[in-house]
């Protein structure tokens, strides 16, 4: 009845913004026992609405990382590329769901891509912790083994 109640909303609402989105969502997905498939119904409405708003991505991505939809983070994690693919910090956290995914070896090259775009950039506090978080990432890879070396074991 809730997802209903909010559909009803935005179809009269004159100019919804992605915040009423989110609350909606984040509410929705509070709820069982179908939550997280209700939140990510109204997070794809209100990208259809509103275009592809990187707020709106993410929290789906956080909701399809809750469910164990990796994949599904992933795919709309690229969906941003073109948006913030230029980013250090798009990397990093393409880094972290293809850790999640178990791809290591693409997360530790999407990790050297966010340092090589990091160091292009004026040192600022944000990309000093960017920095320390690629790090941080760096030495989680370096001792997780690929999927071939994971093939090779069995």
């Amino acid at each position: 009845i809730a997802s209903e109640s909010y559909r009803a909303y935005f179809s009269l609402a004159e100019n919804p913004q992605p915040g009423e989105y989110l609350v909606a969502a984040r509410l929705l997905a509070a709820s069982a026992p179908k939550g997280i498939a209700s939140g990510l119904a109204i997070l794809d409405e209100g990208i259809s609405e509103l275009g592809l708003n990187p707020q709106l991505q993410r929290f789906a991505i956080a909701l399809e990382l809750r469910r164990g939809d990796t994949e599904g983070a992933l795919a709309r994690w690229y969906c941003l590329k073109d948006q913030l693919g230029g980013t250090p910090e798009w990397g990093i956290t393409l880094a972290r769901l293809l850790i999640s995914d178990g791809n290591i070896e693409e997360a530790r090259l999407a990790l050297q891509a966010a340092k090589e775009r990091l160091i292009m950039l004026r040192q600022t506090p944000a990309r000093k912790l960017a920095g320390e978080n690629i790090s941080r990432l760096e030495s989680q890879v370096s001792d997780l083994p690929t999927k071939g070396q994971i093939d090779r074991r069995e």
